[in-house]
């Protein structure tokens, strides 16, 4: 079984959408990275720890992060308790597809305590200690989406059926709850091409469309994530 197949027309929705995913994590990589950065040069004791002003910019980051890690340990663990399982299963996979399965699984746990990490420095407000996390664990993520695109997307893309594919959708709907689409549509598509909104919306009910026009989207572009809100 090649890694490297060119996906079949019936299933370039799947790798479109899992592709808009890797891509709305890398944006908030970038979002994140740039308001941590910020945050520390603006510190006003010299040590890199907010105070005052600082603090109250934290409100921003600390949301943006919650809607971020929210999806990406979505993915994970949908990844992690059917994906990843149902690739294994497929009688045509060999050891050196097995050694790749591995390496993700393995990128998975190590990211976990990356994640905690600046989950800590986010609580203790600890501007120094955020920069430091926030930069460990996005070089680990970017290289880590990197990888995953290169060695397993397009071995799982062969490997998985349709079943298979919609019972990992399935799960990841599980874990967001019964109104997932309302939040989960307008993060994704923040930024992304024509073609990938076309491609996304196409999958909703006509309704839902609508909605995501009319509601959803206004909605999320009245929320301040990453940068502090605007007072007058």
């Amino acid at each position: 079984m090649s890694a490297n197949a060119t996906p079949r027309p019936h299933l370039q929705t799947r790798l479109t959408m899992i592709t808009a995913l890797h891509d709305a994590l890398r944006r908030d990589v970038a979002l994140l990275m740039s308001a941590v950065w910020d945050l520390t040069e603006r510190a006003a004791d010299g040590n890199g720890t907010p105070t005052g002003g600082e603090t109250d910019d934290l409100s921003g980051i600390r949301a943006g992060w919650e809607t971020f890690r929210r999806y990406l340990t979505m993915h994970q663990l949908a990844e992690d308790i059917v994906l990843w399982p149902a690739v294994r299963a497929n009688p045509r996979i060999d050891s050196r597809h097995t050694r790749s399965l591995d390496a993700m699984e393995d990128d998975h746990n190590r990211l976990h305590p990356l994640t905690e990490q600046v989950d800590r420095a986010l609580a203790a407000a600890d501007g120094r200690e955020l920069r430091r996390s926030t930069e460990d664990f996005c070089v680990f993520l970017l290289a880590h989406l990197d990888r995953e695109e290169a060695e397993v997307l397009p071995l799982a893309m062969s490997a998985v059926s349709a079943r298979e594919w919609a019972l990992f959708e399935r799960e990841q709907r599980r874990q967001l709850g019964a109104d997932w689409a309302a939040e989960f549509y307008p993060w994704l598509l923040d930024g992304a091409s024509d073609t990938t909104h076309r491609e996304a919306l196409r999958l909703l009910p006509v309704a839902r469309r609508l909605a995501f026009h009319t509601r959803w989207r206004p909605r999320y572009e009245q929320r301040h994530r990453w940068r502090p809100a605007v007072t007058a």
